[in-house]
């Protein structure tokens, strides 16, 4: 039955009971009729009588029931009473009649509207305008319908969100409570405590983007013997790896000839000088330096299994022609000085033979004798603990010595902690001694036995201390990583500079320019499936080291500068401040430089990180580069690789015009002292220029030991855990997917050949959920996957729940060595109520 016409049933009653039918009565009278109540309804709708109007079209429609015009009309006054539903019908009836009238489908278009069906009002607004484009109302009812059908669409996909995110926090919670239930059951089984609390157990550390901006203090760290082991315990780890990253730098030969050619030229301006290499490593550069006509190499490695590999290398080639001149120290670059040097200037602490009668420099203060005791003598006692036992038996023997007087004075007991000066003063007055301080403990000894011990002390220090012969005219280091900065470039040369180089002494390299580059990081989809929770997990505390020619990215900007390092000015200052016994103006400032840089975005994109390589200029106008994607030109030197820091992710959008962007200014030297004219000045620094903008805000910040990007307003999401790198790398690694799927495919496929009706899958160190997914996809009945990872774990799970999976996909913070198919005696239920019918793995290295 049409609901726009009158019902048939009823319309009959009515012919009846007036005696007459319409279809009898004149077309001619039907027509004036129509346009009769046609006009009343009009004039009742600009009167806003709606009701009214509506009864005079409907009479009208009796009359003519296949005038579109009719319908059209009603709709708009049903619309106006807010009866959306009669409204739709009369416009759905007035497009049927009339298909090819624009106003019926804004009729149509406007009804869905008001009962908030966006997509088919844009729809029916579509069609309108394809046969009316000129039709101004109806283009601003499609761009407001669209406008709504994007809102609801974005309203609906975040609700999704939210809930599928609430189901991962449950899960999560789940997840927990069942590692928290295990712990306590292995608690009870084994008859013990927990030596702390389980909320203990469960803690994760945070890291805050801030921590990076704060000086840490590092004696206060190291007092913690927790803390202290744990770094001994990371540096022997680092000291093992050492060798086995020595390999790239041997396989990189535009690296190598880089640093041959800076040697030589070094040494064609300095001939037969003495050479010192910071950081060894396998000691190829020491090699290269005593074949190049070095009198004297001194190569200095720290690390215990670089300094046997240089040995080891030394001894291989004792055959060749110079070696004799190369000599190896296993001491840290603070434990190295020049012959005649005294202790103080090898920063060992206090020189204390000249003392007496002498004004003593502590930092920017001067020091009498007592003053200098105090603060130095402490400095001593720590390095050797045993000063405090030698010190208590020569008081002792002095005291036995005493006269009878002076032992009774001796013998009173020490007062309150008021009265302490007074008594100090007593004991001086009887023993004619100093006051020396040592640690917390108070000692009283002759001032003849004090230097007796301290002379002893130095003997100590002597011993383990390396003095060299005389200072180096070049220094040469490549204590250069990813970051630039992360192996301690700086305080190295900053100590070499100061007390182990002559003034005007040539640098190697010379100097360093930083580069970067705006980048989008992140994963979409892999395989058919959306792996962007994972973007969540992709950070890093420091720099973290990538190959951009290999790893996936977006680039959002052109290369800029972002930092120059000019390391033959920084060593002749400071050479030239310590040869006039001069100090370089000090600071309380934690960074060397910070700068605010304006780049202009190229593209479109999410800003997630900033990658950044360098130039090193080595010698003269030589430059080579640690990427190709930097300079054209340029030799690259592939074994250094770059380095990206992850931040918060930020929209940024392509804008014009470019505008320049300059240099980071160097750290402000005074200028150095004048050297011997046989040195030749250094090169000044010459970066191309590179354009920029005013989209993008970045904070550059540079101490000794890194260079830190935050993004303008600074970034502040604490994180808690990472995934590591080679899982991002893994998954975008396309033929893995593929051969994965295919192979996944046909298994299950002839497990079901086989008559199996429930598929079941076991996924091991399932990671991120690909690969269960992948067989979900295929047709398994159920998939479990074991992950021992927590982080791992967590962002599983979150991937199941996004991509639908989360009732199928089942995950388990578990080693897959521990689970279950069946329940245990204390109750426990199993993991698996099956064993599974297909085992997908790849926990696979480089070896078995």
């Amino acid at each position: 039955m049409d609901p726009t016409v009158c019902d048939p049933l009823q319309k009959a009653l009515i012919e009846q009971h007036f005696g007459e039918q319409v279809s009898n009565a004149p077309p001619e009278l039907l027509i004036h009729l129509a346009q009769r109540f046609k006009s009343l309804g009009n004039t009742a709708v600009r009167r806003s009588q709606f009701q009214e109007a509506v009864k005079c079209y409907s009479q009208a429609i009796a009359a003519a029931e296949r005038d579109a015009t009719l319908y059209a009309n009603r709709s708009a006054a049903y619309l106006a009473l807010y009866q959306y539903q009669a409204a739709l019908q009369d416009a759905t009836k007035a497009v049927q009649l009339h298909q090819s009238w624009p106003r019926g489908y804004y009729r149509l278009g406007m009804a869905h509207l008001a009962m908030g069906d966006w997509d088919t009002a844009a729809a029916a607004l579509s069609q309108g305008l394809q046969l009316d484009p000129s039709n101004d109302q109806m283009v601003a009812k499609l761009v407001e319908s669209r406008k709504l059908l994007a809102e609801e669409r974005q309203a609906s996909l975040a609700t999704s969100s939210l809930l599928k995110r609430d189901l991962v926090l449950k899960l999560r919670q789940v997840r927990r409570e069942e590692v928290r239930q295990q712990m306590l059951k292995q608690f009870k089984q084994s008859m013990a405590a927990p030596v702390w609390e389980l909320e203990d157990y469960e803690w994760r550390p945070t890291f805050l983007p801030a921590m990076k901006q704060k000086r840490l203090d590092k004696a206060k760290v190291l007092a913690d013997p927790t803390a202290r082991m744990l770094a001994e315990y990371v540096h022997a780890l680092a000291d093992l790896a050492q060798p086995k990253g020595c390999i790239p730098l041997l396989q990189d030969q535009s690296r190598l000839d880089a640093f041959q050619t800076a040697i030589e030229g070094a040494l064609h301006e300095l001939p037969g000088g003495h050479l010192i290499v910071l950081g060894s490593g396998s000691n190829i550069l020491g090699l290269m330096a005593s074949q190049l006509g070095a009198r004297r190499v001194t190569c200095i490695e720290r690390g215990p299994m670089l300094h046997r590999v240089a040995k080891q290398t030394l001894q291989s080639n004792r055959h060749m022609r110079g070696v004799d001149s190369i000599c190896l120290v296993d001491r840290q670059l603070q434990a190295c000085g020049v012959k005649d040097q005294k202790i103080d200037q090898m920063g060992l602490g206090w020189h204390p033979l000249n003392m007496q009668g002498q004004q003593h420099q502590h930092g920017d203060k001067w020091l009498n004798e007592e003053q200098a005791q105090n603060t130095f003598l402490p400095r001593i006692a720590e390095m050797q603990p045993g000063i405090k036992a030698e010190t208590e038996q020569a008081q002792q023997a002095e005291e036995e010595g005493a006269s009878a007087q002076q032992a009774e004075d001796a013998d009173r007991s020490i007062p309150e902690l008021g009265d302490e000066e007074e008594y100090r003063k007593s004991l001086d007055q009887a023993h004619g001694t100093n006051q020396i301080c040592v640690g917390q403990d108070r000692l009283y000894t002759t001032e003849t036995t004090c230097n007796a011990l301290l002379q002893q002390q130095l003997d100590r220090i002597r011993q383990s201390a390396v003095m060299l012969p005389e200072p180096a005219e070049v220094l040469v280091t490549d204590l250069i990583d990813h970051s630039v900065l992360g192996k301690g470039l700086l305080p190295n040369l900053d100590y070499a500079a100061e007390r182990l180089i002559t003034p005007g002494a040539r640098v190697v390299p010379a100097a360093i320019q930083v580069w970067g580059v705006l980048v989008e990081m992140r994963i979409d989809s892999i395989s058919g499936f959306d792996l962007s929770a994972l973007n969540a997990f992709r950070w890093h505390p420091h720099h973290d080291r990538v190959d951009l020619s290999r790893v996936p990215h977006k680039r959002l900007s052109s290369p800029f500068p972002v930092l120059a390092l000019d390391l033959q000015q920084r060593v002749d200052a400071i050479a030239g401040a310590a040869l006039t016994n001069t100090s370089l103006p000090k600071t309380d400032l934690v960074w060397e430089s910070d700068t605010q840089l304006k780049i202009l975005a190229t593209s479109d994109g999410l800003w997630n990180g900033v990658a950044f390589w360098f130039e090193v200029h080595t010698h003269g106008a030589d430059v080579v580069s640690s990427w190709a994607g930097g300079r054209p030109g340029l030799p690259i030197c592939s074994s250094w690789g770059q380095a990206v820091q992850y931040l918060d992710f930020r929209r940024v959008h392509k804008k014009e015009p470019r505008m320049p962007v300059t240099l980071c200014p160097l750290r402000q030297y005074p200028p150095p002292p004048p050297t011997p004219p046989t040195l030749s000045p250094h090169h000044p620094l010459s970066p191309l220029p590179v354009g920029g903008g005013h989209s993008v805000k970045l904070r550059v910040q540079q101490d000794s030991n890194q260079i830190l990007f935050s993004s303008v307003p600074a970034q502040q999401r604490p994180r808690h855990a990472f995934i590591p790198r080679w899982h991002f790398d893994m998954v975008q690694d396309h033929m893995r997917n593929d051969a994965y799927d295919q192979a996944i495919s046909r298994a299950v496929d002839f497990k079901k050949a086989l008559g199996c009706e429930r598929v079941g899958v076991l996924d091991m160190g399932a990671g991120s959920g690909l690969l269960s997914m992948m067989a979900a996809r295929a047709g398994a009945e159920w998939v479990l996957g074991a992950e021992v990872s927590q982080a791992m774990c967590d962002a599983g799970v979150e991937t199941l729940v996004v991509n639908g999976f989360g009732g199928k996909c089942i995950m388990a913070n578990k080693d897959v060595r521990h689970l279950e198919t069946s329940a245990k005696p204390d109750g426990t239920p199993p993991d698996m109520h099956s064993k599974a019918d297909i085992a997908i793995f790849e926990v696979l290295q480089q070896e078995l």
